[in-house]
């Protein structure tokens, strides 16, 4: 499992600096503010989409980065913010699964989860809330 995860963080966020790389290669070190504020933007959504599929831990490492205006350009700071209070919520079979890992077996038979139109009531970036009647 952790290897099978190493090597999908690999992949995406050498995926991601391949991107980077080639912006540098494509447009100078110096690009023209307007193409600097359009990669820029282009990117910063590549990258919030990026940690979002890694999962929570990159998730709250984009909430952090994202309040550290002195590290990133604006661009990278206006789209990971949206990781402070807008993260989707992760499969709700999951979620069942969790569940029943958390409650036992017996429990979560008799735990019924009411989801709010199929989804959970609220999510954030380590976890989400559904309504249950035990």
């Amino acid at each position: 499992v952790l290897l099978k995860r190493a090597m999908k963080s690999l992949a995406l966020l050498g995926k991601f600096s391949f991107s980077l790389w080639m912006d540098k290669k494509i447009y100078g070190e110096e690009p023209k503010e307007e193409v600097k504020n359009q990669v820029d933007a282009k990117r910063a959504a590549q990258l919030k989409d990026v940690l979002i599929s890694l999962g929570p831990t990159y998730v709250k490492l984009g909430q952090v980065l994202s309040s550290r205006q002195d590290l990133i350009p604006k661009a990278y700071v206006k789209e990971l913010r949206e990781l402070q209070d807008n993260v989707p919520p992760f499969d709700d079979e999951l979620a069942r699964r969790i569940i029943e890992k958390e409650l036992g077996s017996n429990s979560a038979d008799k735990a019924r989860v009411v989801l709010n139109q199929g989804k959970p009531i609220a999510s954030a970036s380590l976890g989400q809330v559904y309504r249950a009647n035990l």
